[in-house]
């Protein structure tokens, strides 16, 4: 089920801005500094989360607010659809969410994060995403013996300064991959009109 709030919303977030940024971490790992380029990649995954979650949520938000203003104006015979009126009050109330949103410190939702990329994605990985975005998955992904996500071993590099080998590193940029796959590169891909026309907490 879409969501007309945050499919128009979605193309605002401009993630083909990040094109460069990924290619700066392929080029760290070119040069065989594998954990500087998997904190990289890992600081790029959780800014472009953040922002498809405040996104969803937001538009959650504008969808319930305006849509009982909107009940209201109909049912005293207000045309919504002059001067667009429609539209403005479902962006008002989206920018008040949004602000809020974007005010508080935020970790990241994996549900939330799941839910906004499925309205942009439909038959995105849900487990994929979980073992790059999750603290905790309930089973390992195929080929790996061990549960712990990529979110954890990024928090182990930093915290008891740790490396990567290149091995792991290769087995770990899958992840990434598909993750930009159905962010940056989807939308850096689709023509420039088209992208103008429109819980689990991890800690």
């Amino acid at each position: 089920m879409g969501n007309f709030t945050f499919d128009r919303q979605y193309t605002k977030l401009k993630l083909r801005q990040y094109v460069s940024d990924i290619e700066h971490c392929k080029k760290l790992s070119d040069t065989g500094y594998y954990t500087e380029s998997f904190i990289a990649m890992w600081i790029l995954v959780e800014v472009i989360a953040k922002n498809i979650q405040i996104t969803y949520r937001a538009s959650i938000v504008a969808e319930n607010i305006s849509g009982s203003l909107l009940r209201k104006l109909l049912a005293n015979h207000v045309d919504i659809e002059k001067n667009g009126l429609r539209i403005q009050l479902i962006d008002i109330s989206f920018y008040k969410a949004k602000e809020m949103y974007g005010s508080r410190r935020e970790y990241i939702d994996v549900g939330d994060v799941i839910f906004g990329l499925k309205l942009s994605a439909p038959d995105a990985d849900e487990q994929r995403l979980r073992f790059l975005l999750a603290s905790k998955i309930a089973q390992a992904p195929t080929g790996f013996s061990s549960r712990t996500t990529i979110r954890e071993i990024r928090n182990g590099l930093v915290h008891s300064k740790c490396t990567i080998s290149k091995e792991n590193f290769i087995r770990y940029q899958e992840y990434f991959d598909y993750f930009f796959s159905l962010t940056v590169h989807k939308e850096a891909s689709a023509p420039a009109f088209a992208t103008n026309s429109h819980s689990e907490d991890v800690k």
